[in-house]
């Protein structure tokens, strides 16, 4: 029992010591005493009256600063969705240049497939080691569109997180389809 008890000691004091956060004091127009560890919870017209107050990790000394201002907050969150949108520009750029080379690469597989067929209905003309040839190539295509397929499954699977990440943003860009 005292085992048990020395190490809830042991866990309380070292969870003490870990934990530390800011936090920040504010008075509502009723004159009720708010505190909070996260700024952007205070009302905008309060943020000229907010107290900060700094924990330190070693010890439980409390230090009075001034809260961010108005201006400061709307800054970071302008900052912020900027910073989303260049990622979601990226991420929409680089998903439409794959998709323009898969394109591209699907018109190549299909005319070489085009090609086969014609010379799939002249092969009673051939000889034996150009029937061979043929299936070689035919075997050969057949292997690429298997590729293909995977290749354009795993960007469809792309395109379907990228637009799920991106369904509740406020985004102005289209999803791509």
């Amino acid at each position: 029992m005292k085992t048990l008890f020395n190490l809830f000691i042991c866990w309380l004091l070292l969870s003490c010591s870990i934990a530390s956060a800011d936090s920040y004091k504010y008075i509502d127009d009723e004159g009720n005493v708010h505190f909070t560890d996260d700024p952007y919870n205070v009302p905008l017209n309060k943020l000229d009256d907010v107290k900060i107050y700094k924990e330190s990790r070693t010890k439980l000394i409390l230090k009075e600063e001034k809260a961010p201002s108005p201006e400061d907050i709307v800054a970071d969150q302008i900052n912020e969705r900027e910073a989303k949108e260049a990622e979601y520009s990226d991420e929409y750029d680089r998903l439409k240049k794959e998709k323009r080379a898969l394109d591209k690469e699907y018109k190549a597989l299909l005319k070489e497939q085009n090609k086969i067929i014609e010379l799939t209905k002249k092969a009673d003309e051939y000889t034996h080691k150009k029937k061979q040839a043929l299936q070689d190539r035919l075997d050969n295509s057949n292997k690429k569109i298997k590729d293909f397929n995977i290749r354009q499954k795993t960007f469809n699977e792309k395109v379907q997180a990228f637009n799920e990440k991106n369904k509740s943003s406020e985004t102005e860009e289209k999803p791509i389809e």
